[in-house]
């Protein structure tokens, strides 16, 4: 496979062209065994060279051998070709069929390099093997890499959904205040037209401890302190109010009400004395 200069052939983990890459090239020259055509694709097993024992290549970066010829087309063959194919590989060829002697120097140096060529085979297919048992270890690295990749998948898309649910939560409760926030004004807006007065009371700024109480108009402050025991009372149950010593200003000139005062107009604020609290 590959022409020679290539840095090497670019192998694929599938048929498809957008499959996984190996990471590593199949080397140019190399010896494959073709196992299955789909397409443009041929998927190989490695027979000689470097690079991955198994996967898929192009056709296009393939060149096939040429067919070894039978026993018959052998011996129709004119023998001048084999010698001359021979030759033009820098084979040293004999005519052993003229009825000269064989040098016996020559035999033995023949036999010599038969022996070595057959060890350097065994070697060879030893080595062979070795890296054919070795692919099932690529196979299992490569299983293990895209479990990896698929964790890591796994994870970026649980923080989108993370991100989504978070985003989801928040508009909703953006849209639950809002919602809140009209009825709450509409219910100010009822109020008001039925001619009640909203009483804002802050009976610790510290601790953001403030009540809204609604009553109509004229009620008189000790009223209006009942109505205000009973909001805290529910919203803290261990609160405790000594009604009678508790002293109420009005927000805005300061002036301490006492109980027989009435409550008139849209809306009343006031602010828990702080010599009321202290006594408490």
């Amino acid at each position: 496979v590959g022409e020679e200069g290539a840095a090497g052939i670019v192998v694929s983990l599938g048929n498809s062209r957008t499959s996984a890459l190996l990471p590593e090239r199949l080397s140019t020259g190399a010896l494959i065994e073709q196992l299955e055509v789909h397409e443009k694709r041929l998927r190989f097993k490695r027979l000689s060279g470097t690079g991955p024992k198994r996967g898929w290549v192009s056709l296009d970066a393939c060149r096939l051998l040429p067919p070894v010829k039978t026993e018959e087309e052998t011996k129709e063959a004119d023998p001048r070709e084999s010698v001359e194919h021979l030759q033009r590989m820098n084979v040293q060829v004999f005519d052993m069929c003229s009825g000269g002697v064989p040098d016996q120097d020559f035999i033995e140096l023949q036999r010599s390099r038969d022996k070595a060529k057959t060890e350097e085979e065994r070697k060879r297919e030893a080595l062979e093997q070795e890296k054919m048992l070795s692919a099932d270890e690529e196979s299992e690295a490569w299983r293990k890499h895209m479990a990896v990749e698929e964790e890591e998948a796994a994870a970026r898309r649980f923080a989108v959904k993370e991100k989504a649910e978070r985003q989801r939560r928040f508009f909703e409760e953006e849209e639950q205040f809002r919602q809140k926030a009209e009825a709450e004004a509409a219910e100010v807006q009822l109020q008001r037209a039925a001619g009640s007065t909203q009483v804002i009371i802050h009976v610790n700024r510290m601790l953001k401890i403030t009540a809204e109480i609604w009553v109509e108009q004229g009620t008189t402050l000790r009223a209006a302190k009942r109505d205000l025991a009973a909001v805290l009372s529910k919203r803290y149950s261990t609160l405790k109010l000594d009604l009678e010593s508790l002293r109420l200003k009005c927000e805005n000139t300061g002036i301490i009400l006492e109980n027989d005062d009435t409550l008139s107009g849209d809306c009343v604020e006031l602010v828990v004395s702080r010599r009321s609290a202290d006594g408490a």
